[in-house]
């Protein structure tokens, strides 16, 4: 149940933020105000966490997940061992993806909001796959290969990978080059299939029973 005050504004903000994340991360550079951005992203995830679960404490703990990264990247603090960015982002898509994942797994009707929500999660997935290959590029930066290896690996790169795959769409211009990538990039591709498969029956059968439900209260009424 998601607070009247609320819908169905927010849920064009969420997925605007998540589109403007996609589109932010590499493929403008905004200097100066990359900083400023992400700490308006994170509040904006952190909104629509609280008012999607009804609970402060969700919201409370985006914003946290998001703050962390926030400074690391603010600070300049870049591990030789760990790509420690990436993955608190990650962290914070799963969190996020959990608390779509929650209102989705409790409605009762189909309208134009839990579609929204709907593609919301698909792209934070989508994201969480480009954080986790973030993080596995850092650890062995020849995994995946962009032209047969001579175009050096970007995060624009990135997530054009992660969501090609996520789509099975494969050009085959970024191809995986390592065992570890291979078998993520097939549970991703299996998700990609199986979320939309599993998103149309679900949408089509709670349809059908609104409407079953609807002609059982015409009948009783009568004319």
């Amino acid at each position: 149940m998601r607070h009247p005050r609320y819908s169905p504004q927010f849920h064009y903000v969420l997925l605007a933020a998540l589109f403007f994340e996609f589109v932010e991360l590499e493929l403008f550079n905004l200097g100066p105000l990359h900083h400023i951005v992400d700490a308006i992203l994170i509040l904006v995830f952190a909104f629509s966490g609280a008012i999607l679960s009804e609970s402060r404490k969700h919201g409370a703990a985006i914003l946290i997940l998001g703050a962390v990264p926030w400074m690391i990247d603010a600070a300049g603090f870049t591990p030789s061992f760990f790509d420690l960015e990436s993955a608190f982002w990650m962290v914070l898509h799963i969190y996020l993806a959990r608390v779509i994942l929650g209102s989705l797994g409790d409605i009762g009707s189909i309208s134009h909001t839990e579609i929204i929500d709907a593609v919301s999660l698909y792209v934070v997935i989508g994201l969480t796959f480009a954080n986790l290959y973030g993080v596995l590029l850092f650890l062995d930066p020849g995994a995946i290969a962009a032209d047969g290896g001579t175009v050096a690996m970007t995060y624009d790169l990135i997530l054009y990978y992660s969501f090609i795959t996520q789509a099975t769409v494969g050009y085959g211009d970024v191809t995986p080059a390592s065992p570890v990538i291979r078998v993520v990039s097939v549970i991703q591709a299996v998700f990609g299939v199986m979320y939309v498969a599993v998103l149309i029956a679900r949408f089509v059968a709670i349809y059908a029973a609104n409407e079953v439900h609807s002609s059982r209260a015409d009948d009783e009424s009568g004319p």
